[in-house]
């Protein structure tokens, strides 16, 4: 990564290569000073998305201990996530309800094949 490297001038959509990330992370303050081994465990947990690592920073700053903050960090981002798909689906009509729920399905359930048996 270049040394004039700005944080604010470049949007990262989607997971990065696992060294990319990783030289990414050591640019923020929160992160530089942590053990290898929680350092995996951030990117294990946030899957080497960039806007995630933002977001991580932000919430180890305000903590005194990071490791310990994870599980927390955690459960405040499934809420988060969780909020935004519940006000998505009801803000749609019965038809794209269905659509958005059997996408959320095999997103997270893996479910490829469906039996209708109305």
């Amino acid at each position: 990564m270049e040394p004039s490297y700005k944080r604010l001038s470049v949007a990262f959509v989607g997971p990065l290569s696992d060294s990319v990330f990783s030289n990414l992370m050591d640019t923020y303050p929160s992160l530089a000073g942590l053990s290898q081994e929680v350092k995996e465990k951030v990117k294990k947990l946030i899957n080497c998305v960039p806007r995630e690592l933002k977001h991580i920073n932000d919430y180890f700053f305000l903590q005194s201990s990071p490791e310990a903050s994870l599980p927390a960090f955690q459960a405040d981002q499934s809420k988060y996530f969780q909020d935004v798909a519940l006000k998505q689906y009801y803000n749609l009509s019965d038809s794209p309800k269905r659509q958005f729920y059997r996408s959320v399905e095999d997103t997270f359930l893996g479910i490829v094949f469906r039996i209708n048996f109305e």
